[in-house]
């Protein structure tokens, strides 16, 4: 629990990342601390595990979230190779598993990897 609160006090502005699934939802580290506080079991194990690789179900979830919640509207990102893709070719891909949804959650992933380490 440390470890998270440590995270959101050195990085405020990490606080509405997803970073893990608590009850099926996707949670922010804002409030998976909360949950944590408040004693829910589920939300206490999932910041046990912050740092670790998530189930394969799960980390296509968050990574749909993130990318949610970081691309602004309108507009476009380009992978070499891939081309340019909208927010909503970024989530069709990672929901279909594609080889550049692939490189969108690895992406993801890489960041949370690193998230993990800053505390």
């Amino acid at each position: 629990m440390k470890r998270a609160e440590e995270l959101l006090r050195k990085y405020p502005s990490l606080a509405n990342v997803p970073v893990a699934v608590v009850g099926g939802k996707p949670v922010t580290l804002k409030e998976l601390v909360e949950m944590a506080r408040s004693g829910n079991e589920e939300a206490l194990g999932a910041v046990e595990k912050l740092g670790i690789d998530p189930e394969e179900d799960e980390l296509k979830e968050l990574a749909k979230e993130f990318w949610m919640r970081s691309l602004p509207e309108g507009v476009r990102v380009h992978i070499l190779g891939y081309g340019s893709l909208t927010k909503d070719e970024v989530i069709r891909n990672i929901e279909r598993g594609t080889e550049v949804g692939k490189k969108f959650i690895d992406m993801y992933m890489k960041f949370i990897r690193r998230l993990s380490k800053l505390a």
